[in-house]
């Protein structure tokens, strides 16, 4: 099957270069000639919106763009606009010049326990603002983890990520992998901030010790250990009280974990 070209134009915004592609579709940077500026735009992939559930999938994406716009913070992407372009919805968002935290653990950054804490505590502090608001982010990982340039984090795909890692199918599988997810949402139960906390505390083990908690070498694998497993072992010379915060974000069982991302 071709694949078709990228567009040129979406909306009123003009297209400039692709940032990337997944399981939902292709996030492009492109400028925005009334405002004269940057935005990031995430277009829907065209065939996840085929079939009878194609008006509940548009009006879904709408609510959860809606909810994303309500959780207004430095700490947060900013969402601008939703509309659709030829049919499929898309969503304009801050554009943020950097690198993801996940293209800095590709590198091979090693973050120093103090550089470590003060990512997450960015990361935290934009979760309590969308908590606060009822909206649970459902997909919190380095991806979603943008580190500016100059300093500063932003976290992306606020309320927009449920649909990418826990609504929509491909075969019968959730798209995505489990490397992040709490157990509960690994059983497909119904997550709430508490599965947020758990995907904070796998990134924060990630970046302390360079290596997930959870490792494998296929879905399942992962998601077993996940399940069953404790993490493996944290690096030596951690202080305690953060080896001791490491351990209590990893849980398995929700209410054995930190109460709020503000505790």
């Amino acid at each position: 099957m071709n694949t078709p070209p990228d567009p040129t134009q979406i909306g009123r915004y003009t297209v400039r270069a692709v940032l990337g592609r997944g399981a939902m579709g292709v996030v492009y940077q492109a400028h925005d000639p009334e405002i004269d500026r940057l935005v990031a735009i995430k277009l829907v992939r065209s065939d996840l919106l085929q079939g009878e559930e194609r008006e509940e999938f548009l009006a879904r994406f709408r609510r959860e763009a809606q909810a994303a716009g309500r959780c207004a913070h430095p700490n947060i992407v900013t969402v601008h606009d939703f509309a659709l372009h030829e049919g499929n919805p898309f969503i304009a968002m801050e554009y943020v010049a950097g690198i993801s935290l996940a293209g800095a653990l590709a590198r091979g950054t090693v973050f120093a326990p103090d550089a470590a804490v003060a990512i997450l505590r960015q990361v935290l502090r934009a979760l309590a603002v969308a908590h606060g608001q009822g909206v649970v982010h459902r997909d919190i990982k380095p991806a979603n983890i943008l580190l500016r340039d100059g300093g500063g984090v932003k976290v992306t795909d606020f309320g927009i990520s449920r649909l990418d890692a826990t609504q929509l199918t491909q075969d019968g599988a959730v798209i995505g992998t489990p490397s992040y997810m709490s157990p509960e949402q690994c059983r497909g139960e119904e997550t709430d901030a508490q599965s947020d906390l758990f995907s904070a505390g796998v990134v924060l083990y990630e970046m302390l010790a360079g290596r997930r908690p959870f490792p494998g070498r296929s879905y399942a694998e992962v998601a077993h250990r996940l399940l069953h497993t404790p993490p493996v072992e944290l690096p030596a010379g951690l202080a305690p009280a953060l080896a001791a915060a490491v351990l209590r974000a990893l849980e398995k069982r929700p209410e054995a974990r930190f109460p709020s991302a503000a505790a």
